[in-house]
């Protein structure tokens, strides 16, 4: 088994040590690690030791940018007991990364908690995960750029949706740089939702390159027009190509319909 030192605490007189299989995960995948504890001299009840799954978000204000902490998932391992001095525990744990975890190098972190006698410690600052995207996902990105589109941003927005779970998603931001859409776009905004492993809706937003005179439009909405379509794991079985050809046709046909507001 390959581990990953990820972290080493001190708290009074017991030394914690969390372990890693490894740090790079798929969203909806086991994290399956190991918990050490060393006693020292003293005798401590430990209530509870916990793992709980962290992001953030970027949420504007009226005059500054917030960046907001927020858990994904939050993890209880095991009972109550007492450390008793100069004795070793070890516990394996397995927990689920969320579904909706943040990709693409989004800071995601694992935040290990030990509750000693009533008071709630913070270890340390969470340890960084490296949360790769999902096949489908990945998919999706890929036919991006092989359209000519660039990633401008990945970044996770404050956003009240009535399905989410969070006050957030994440928005991928494409620009058409060398792509026959330049000059016709000027941006694309992909949120992906998924539904399980194998199967996610993706949402995309077309925003139409606008002059001075279409200002108004903008404002009006008459320059942007959105769609879901859900990509399963089937979708990935056809030929690359086809499935270039097919986002391709879906901007046609999204470009065609602002045209005709």
């Amino acid at each position: 088994m390959f581990r990953q030192l990820l972290s080493t605490f001190g708290i009074g007189s017991a030394k914690i040590d969390t372990i890693l299989e490894r740090n790079i995960y798929y969203p909806g995948e086991e994290i399956r690690g190991q918990i050490n504890i060393i006693g020292k001299e003293i005798k401590q009840e430990v209530k509870g030791i916990y793992i709980n799954i962290i992001t953030y978000y970027i949420r504007k204000g009226k005059n500054q940018i917030h960046h907001v902490s927020t858990t994904l998932a939050s993890y209880k391992l095991g009972q109550p007991f007492f450390i008793e001095p100069n004795q070793n525990y070890s516990f394996p744990f397995a927990v689920t990364l969320p579904l909706d975890t943040p990709i693409v190098n989004w800071p995601v972190g694992l935040q290990t908690k030990i509750d000693i006698a009533g008071t709630v410690f913070d270890l340390k600052d969470a340890d960084p995960l490296q949360i790769a995207p999902l096949p489908v996902e990945k998919a999706i990105l890929d036919n991006f750029q092989s359209l000519g589109f660039g990633l401008e941003s990945c970044e996770c927005r404050y956003s009240i949706k009535p399905k989410d779970r969070h006050s957030f998603r994440q928005k991928f931001v494409f620009n058409p740089l060398n792509s026959k859409y330049q000059g016709i776009l000027h941006s694309v905004i992909v949120n992906f939702h998924p539904h399980s492993p194998t199967k996610v809706e993706v949402k995309i937003e077309v925003n139409k390159v606008f002059g001075l005179l279409d200002i108004l439009n903008q404002i009006a909405g008459l320059l942007t027009t959105t769609t879901k379509i859900l990509i399963t794991q089937e979708h990935l079985q056809q030929p690359y190509e086809n499935l270039v050809i097919g986002l391709d046709k879906l901007l046609n046909d999204l470009v065609q319909q602002i045209n005709s507001k």
